[in-house]
């Protein structure tokens, strides 16, 4: 085939496709002038900047069978049924008989006539995940009788947070919009920065909270917000997203809102999910997941959307049967004699054990429980994940096991129960310090970690065996003496109450 006849092939082809939704129109609009003629218009909001004002005057609109549709191009928020709602205006230059929003053929998002051209849209901010994902939000909107024009058109719009009023140091700018992306599993929303040159540290605060960084180069970040912080502060004028990036020796600080704002406006005369299908796996998207490896960041390969279509296809899921399996393989660890069964009695004591176990067993399953219905670009990721959780939640217990059983109480005179006192007290104490800026220099957390067998060692010590000084000036306050990882430590127990009052971890 020459490509003449291949170019006036598709030429025809496109020629009937659009005779076709002519047709279609002309079907509900007999008599429609030429400039409005089409059967669909859609319109995508420019890019814009951080800096854009969240203005809710500002509308985006569009034109099909003489019927003229606006939205306001920023979602206000309000309160709304003893809550808070995002609420999308729109008008029409038709009288409107009837409205409803939906998704996927459900009702979501309640709808008010406030007046014959104009109706609003309210979405619980609780209740909005669907929209906050980016799905398609189709409006449909029922107009009084009039000849040539269609009784009735749907609208499609797709809402996006992004980052406006941004201010602070010309050195940090934000992306504007906000992208729904999987990460770890599960949708975040991925807000950008990037800073003028390289920086050597940056952090960030989303609502006045600390939230996590993830370098992508030298001058590159994102900062992935969970559902719950973006429903916070989206559309909230006195909540930002501050990043705080180290350049030199100088910190500078830039912030920005986040607003819920239109990043797509379609209407249509025909069939919308025919008009805006839902997304599918496609060959690129398919073919992209497979090459990134084993990593828990997908979002190289497009939004939440786009990469969910094929999680059917690729990965794996965190299901009930997974949950199961590791659930009782955690189990079995925890029974393990010569395992945490055995560190148990060193961390709490024996008669504590039982409840500690029971404790740890619940956090770790819950720990695990986090992750169900994530999905993971395989089993061995998935595997390595539900690992990770349980490991933390253990590595919790292990670091401060008096935030899961209660301490021993002093009972003077009992040398058994004054030691289990003095273990006590020393966990008590290492729970309050800092030992990343120490000669540690590793977080407590880290610490009972890394050096986990000589962390209960140190506490069966001390609830076994550790020698006892009694200073002749002194005789009421005799001092319990051992080594918490290899540092002196010192325990000091009142006689007549059997209470400690001091401990001392003695390090350079």
């Amino acid at each position: 085939m020459g490509p003449a006849l291949s170019m006036g092939l598709a030429q025809s082809a496109a020629m009937l496709a659009r005779a076709t939704a002519l047709l279609a129109l002309a079907a509900t609009a007999a008599c429609v002038d030429p400039a409005d003629d089409l059967a669909t218009d859609d319109i995508t909001a420019p890019d814009g900047d951080d800096t854009g004002k969240a203005d809710a005057a500002t509308e985006l609109k569009v034109r099909v069978g003489d019927t003229s549709v606006w939205v306001s191009s920023v979602l206000a928020r309000k309160p709304y049924n003893n809550g808070q709602a995002w609420v999308l205006h729109a008008r029409a230059s038709r009288t409107i008989t009837d409205a409803n929003a939906y998704i996927f053929d459900d009702v979501f998002g309640e709808v008010n006539l406030a007046s014959p051209r104009t109706f609003d849209v309210a979405f619980g901010t609780t209740s909005s995940g669907p929209m906050l994902d980016g799905v398609n939000q189709f409006l449909s909107m029922g107009f009084v009788a009039s000849a040539g024009r269609p009784d009735h058109l749907t609208a499609r719009v797709i809402v996006r947070p992004r980052i406006v009023d941004s201010a602070g140091s010309s050195k940090i700018a934000f992306t504007a919009e906000v992208t729904p992306v999987v990460y770890d599993g599960h949708t975040v929303w991925r807000v950008l920065a990037r800073t003028t040159v390289a920086a050597t540290a940056v952090t960030a605060t989303v609502g006045g909270a600390p939230a996590a960084v993830h370098p992508i180069d030298a001058t590159h970040v994102a900062i992935d917000l969970e559902r719950d912080q973006l429903i916070a502060v989206a559309g909230v004028s006195t909540a930002d997203v501050a990043v705080t990036a180290t350049i030199g020796t100088a910190a500078v600080t830039r912030r920005g809102h986040v607003a819920m704002t239109i990043k797509k406006l379609g209407l249509t005369a025909a069939d919308p999910y025919d008009t805006w299908p839902s997304a599918t796996c496609t060959d690129a998207t398919r073919a992209c997941l497979r090459g990134l490896g084993e990593t828990l960041d997908v979002g190289a390969c497009g939004d939440a959307l786009t990469v969910r279509a094929c999680s059917g296809e690729i990965g794996a899921r965190v299901d009930g049967a997974t949950l199961a399996a590791t659930n009782d393989a955690t189990d079995a660890r925890l029974a393990d004699p010569a395992g945490f069964a055995s560190d148990a009695t060193g961390l709490v004591g024996a008669d504590h054990a039982a409840s500690f176990t029971d404790a740890v067993r619940a956090r770790t399953h819950a720990a695990a429980q986090t992750l169900g219905g994530r999905w993971y670009l395989s089993a061995t990721v998935r595997g390595a994940r539900l690992a990770a959780a349980v490991d933390g939640a253990l590595d919790a217990a292990y670091a401060r096991p008096l935030a899961l059983v209660p301490a021993h109480a002093p009972v003077p005179g009992d040398a058994a129960a004054t030691r289990q006192v003095v273990a006590d007290a020393v966990l008590a104490y290492v729970a309050t310090q800092d030992y990343l800026h120490s000669e540690f220099g590793r977080s407590l957390d880290d610490l009972a970690r890394e050096f986990r067998a000589q962390h209960v060692a140190s506490l069966r010590a001390f609830r076994e065996t550790e020698d006892i000084f009694v200073d002749p000036a002194h005789p009421d306050r005799p001092i319990y003496l051992g080594a918490w990882l290899g540092a002196h430590t010192e325990v000091t127990i009142d006689q007549p109450t059997g209470a400690a009052v001091n401990v001392l971890v003695e390090l350079d």
